[in-house]
């Protein structure tokens, strides 16, 4: 669905180089978190997935097509766009106002658009917010907001820059559980920067960022299990990981490496009932 081939780059009037020859391809329908410290060219490479940047070398390839000037507009519809201040894309005085404005956008009939606006807010659980003022909505709903808007246009691929991350922590889980049955339900390609080890974990790969290059590419779990070495990239392990860390330099050993208390608890009663 996505490919990076050799792509670097480099802002203007900057000598140096925000991303390096990233060379990664991201499957349809996988859940792809990205992670990094702040700088490590996570949101550029994001804007470079449709086409907000154009590489300074290399090629980037969306379904298959090279981006170009020539098809920028019909990558940029496969492409839904969630950023991390969810007003900053409120166009509408009213919830189903905003999703109508993209679909009016698109030259639909009053039909169409009505079916895409009642399935877009029954998906994210906003339907019976149809008039409310955006503006009036809790952090975490306006966040479900811009995702609704967003899958009214039918994108195959959605980019989350960091959504959670001016929310509370029930706005967090309520969004990340939204995202991970869209991701289920719909099939979207979906690719999420995150600092926030809980959204990672519901990944199915997560490629971390270091100094504009990759750094790891692979399943959450064998990330955890680089222990503390996470830490060098601006990330602190779950407490969960932290736990079965110190349970294991106390002898304990665990047949599966677990990823949250459910799992540990589990892995703890299967250890001792064969000692």
């Amino acid at each position: 669905m996505i490919q990076f081939s050799q792509v670097s780059y480099q802002y203007p009037n900057q000598s140096d180089w925000v991303l390096k020859n990233i060379d990664l391809t991201i499957n349809q329908g996988e859940w792809v978190s990205l992670i990094g410290h702040n700088g490590s060219g996570k949101s550029t490479l994001a804007k470079l997935i449709n086409g907000l940047l154009r590489p300074s070398e290399g090629e980037v390839m969306v379904g298959g097509v090279e981006l170009t000037d020539e098809n920028l507009w019909d990558i940029r519809r496969n492409v839904g766009m969630v950023f991390q201040n969810p007003e900053n894309q409120f166009v509408g005085t009213t919830v189903i106002d905003d999703v109508v404005f993209g679909l009016e956008n698109m030259g639909l009939s009053r039909k169409d658009m009505q079916y895409r606006v009642d399935e877009s807010l029954e998906l994210v659980g906003l339907s019976r917010y149809k008039y409310r003022e955006p503006f009036n909505l809790s952090g975490g709903q306006k966040q479900r907001l811009a995702i609704a808007s967003v899958l009214a246009m039918l994108p195959n691929i959605m980019v989350l820059d960091e959504a959670t991350t001016m929310l509370d922590s029930k706005g967090g889980e309520e969004l990340v559980n939204t995202m991970n049955r869209l991701h289920k339900e719909q099939q979207l390609t979906m690719i999420s920067i995150t600092h926030d080890m809980k959204e990672v974990l519901m990944a199915d790969r997560v490629i971390v960022l270091k100094e504009g290059s990759v750094w790891f590419d692979g399943k959450p779990v064998e990330l955890l299990q680089k222990d503390l070495r996470i830490e060098e990239v601006g990330l602190l392990p779950p407490f969960v990981v932290k736990l079965t860390n110190a349970l294991k330099k106390r002898g304990i050993t665990f047949k599966e490496e677990p990823l949250n208390i459910e799992e540990l608890v589990k892995q703890l009663w299967i250890y001792r009932s064969t000692t």
